[in-house]
């Protein structure tokens, strides 16, 4: 039984408490260090920030998007169903961004059905979007897959130039706008 007692350890002698007690984590100066870094590292994030934004491109507006798509189109070889598909979109995402029509999401015998549809543009280019729709959608449900590279170039100019009416056709419906 000797070796038993022999093989506990000791406990070592009490320790202040005071010894044990931490002090601050910084000091003063290193808390205005801290502070300092802070603040700078604030300011480079907001100074990178407005400058990107300074340099950051201006989006395309939704007429000069829809405007751009359909040169792409023009420029194609396109069958006259394939140019009356994308025209359609093409005109259908501009009426969406442009005045939120629902137009996009819908079928043509939706849209037709609607009899809101088109109430958001000026009355004067109303009548003009709906033939251009009419007349696309019944290319695009023809199933024609000729080649009418003539055909397809009207469909094009006269979507172009429709987007450009209800452009312009809003903007002087709302000329306190383009001022605000």
């Amino acid at each position: 039984m000797q070796d038993f007692a022999t093989k506990i350890p000791e406990l070592e002698p009490d320790i202040a408490p005071d010894a044990l007690m931490q002090t601050g984590l910084l000091t003063p100066l290193e808390w205005i260090l801290l502070a300092a870094l802070a603040v700078l590292i604030a300011a480079s994030a907001v100074w990178f920030i407005l400058k990107r934004r300074k340099n950051a491109p201006i989006p395309p507006t939704h007429e000069e998007a829809a405007l751009a798509s359909v040169r792409e189109a023009e420029a194609d070889a396109l069958s006259l169903r394939e140019c009356s598909l994308r025209l359609s979109f093409i005109l259908r995402s501009y009426l969406t961004g442009e005045i939120s029509d629902p137009a996009l999401y819908e079928t043509h015998q939706e849209f037709n059905r609607r009899v809101d549809s088109l109430a958001s543009i000026p009355a004067a280019v109303q009548e003009s979007a709906r033939e251009l729709l009419e007349c696309l959608a019944s290319l695009k449900y023809a199933g024609e897959t000729s080649e009418d590279r003539v055909r397809s170039q009207e469909l094009c100019a006269m979507t172009r130039d429709l987007i450009m009416r209800i452009h312009a056709a809003r903007q002087t419906a709302q000329p306190s706008s383009a001022h605000d």
